[in-house]
Parts: C-alpha cells; structure tokens; sequence
C-alpha cells in the first residue's frame, strides 16, 4: 500500500483513512528511509479539537505508526479512532485526551472505538480518554451506560503487545 511520510509537528485536521494507506510520524524532513526518523524527538501529533468528530477514521489495511491522535471530540464514538468494518494497527502510537459523548442511551470508546473489526495495537499508549453519557434515564430510555473510556471493542478483535493502557474514564 501507499505510505505518508508526516514531518514532525502539529496538524489540527482529521483523516478518514485509505485502504491499505500507511501513516508514519516522526520525521525532520530528510530522511530516505523509514529507520533515520526518532520518534522521541520528531512528535507528530494530529490533534482533531477544531473538526468536532473522530481523529482519525480506520480503514482495512491501514497502519498508523509514531503519531499521537489527540483532541478529538465524538458523539458517535471513537473520540480518537473509530474502526468500523476493518482490519488494521497502531504501531509506536499515542491515543491521548480524547473525548465521546452521548445524549442517547449509551456512549462508547472515548479513546478507540472498534466495531466489527479487527485491529492489533502495539508498542502504543491509550491514556486520558473520557467516555460520558449526557443523558438522563426515562420511561422510554430506561437504561443509560457509558462504555470504554479508553477502548471499546463491539464485536471485534483486539492484539495489545508492548502498550500501556491507563488513566482513561468513563461516566
């Protein structure tokens, strides 16, 4: 598949993803292959605070790799990455202070939120998410819940190698 090479730095955007489409963060600008970036010091953060939905939108085959997916403010789920139908994986990334709510009867995944999916997440951190429902029970909605401040898998499956999960809420 394709692959994007992205310079270190800010973007306030957000990316509905390509089939097969590899995202790489971490670059100064002038490197010839993929092993000169130094994702310590080269951020690269796609930051979706002003786009008022997910970050960044799955597709199968993607790959994510070195870049923080912050910001991102969701009403259908998945504040930082909503995966819906799709196979693919974090690698060396950080899914950072995103946020889903609700005003229906639930909320889900406040940092990732995978629907029938499949996505493998490594070496990578989910921290800081928040999930809240806004609503309040009622005799047509009786029951209201709020899922996966950090990750919710609906009908999918998960690979988590080498990650740190922490700190993510759910109200």
């Amino acid at each position: 598949g394709d692959q994007i090479w992205i310079a270190s730095g800010t973007y306030f955007e957000s990316i509905n993803l390509k089939p097969s489409l590899s995202l790489y963060g971490g670059f100064i600008g002038g490197e010839t292959s993929l092993n000169q970036r130094n994702l310590s010091i080269n951020s690269t953060t796609i930051d979706g605070s002003t786009a008022n939905t997910s970050v960044i939108l799955g597709a199968t085959g993607a790959v994510l790799d070195g870049l923080r997916v912050t910001g991102g403010i969701s009403t259908e789920g998945g504040g930082g990455l909503r995966c819906e139908n799709a196979r693919m994986a974090l690698r060396n990334c950080r899914i950072e202070d995103n946020y889903t709510t609700s005003l229906d009867s639930a909320a889900y995944g406040g940092g990732i939120l995978c629907i029938s999916s499949e996505l493998t997440l490594l070496d990578s951190v989910v921290a800081g998410n928040r999930t809240e429902l806004l609503a309040e029970p009622t005799k047509h909605i009786p029951v209201i819940s709020a899922f996966g401040g950090g990750i919710c898998a609906l009908q999918s499956n998960l690979h988590l190698e080498g990650c740190t999960v922490r700190g993510n809420l759910t109200n």
